[in-house]
């Protein structure tokens, strides 16, 4: 009686993330590419498996943000309103570790103040806004990076020297 007892010729695609190993019976493969693993079946027949090896990467990302005071900023499921430096991990697409850490500053609300007093005929510009009589305004405006800058304007008018004034006196 004769017995022919198969051999196989394999191809097996492995997907790992950066830094993990491939390990099969007494073969350990660290790197990219393809293998060819030589195995004996239960009859001592020579058999190959080809290994394609790929490895995805791990994802650290850092990452800058400047936002407004009011604002907020989501990182992952997480909601922030408050400067400082948040690191959350994950998977990424194909499963692998990943890693994002924010710096995140949040810039206040800035305010100035103009307090001016102008002689009769003269104006005030400011932001657009002519000024040519006593007043008292505020502005709000957007600074470099889109965030609100409050302005406060105070201007008063000295009366006109020109005008005619008729003064009363009393004899004695």
């Amino acid at each position: 009686n004769l017995r022919v007892s198969p051999t196989y010729d394999e191809e097996i695609r492995v997907e790992l993330c950066e830094g993990e190993i491939y390990i099969n019976d007494n073969y350990t493969i660290t790197e990219a590419g393809r293998w060819p693993l030589q195995f004996f079946t239960a009859d001592g027949c020579d058999s190959i498996v080809n290994v394609t090896l790929i490895y995805r990467p791990t994802f650290a990302e850092d990452i800058a943000m400047v936002i407004c005071d009011g604002d907020s900023y989501a990182l992952m499921d997480t909601v922030l309103t408050t400067s400082g430096t948040y690191t959350r991990s994950g998977l990424s697409m194909f499963g692998c570790d990943s890693t994002v850490t924010l710096n995140l500053s949040v810039k206040p609300q800035t305010s100035s103040r103009i307090d001016t007093t102008l002689c009769f005929g003269e104006s005030l510009e400011v932001a657009g806004r002519t000024y040519a009589q006593t007043a008292l305004d505020t502005l709000t405006l957007n600074d470099a990076i889109g965030c609100d800058s409050v302005v406060y304007v105070n201007v008063a008018i000295l009366e006109n020297p020109d005008r005619d004034t008729t003064a009363v006196i009393c004899e004695g």
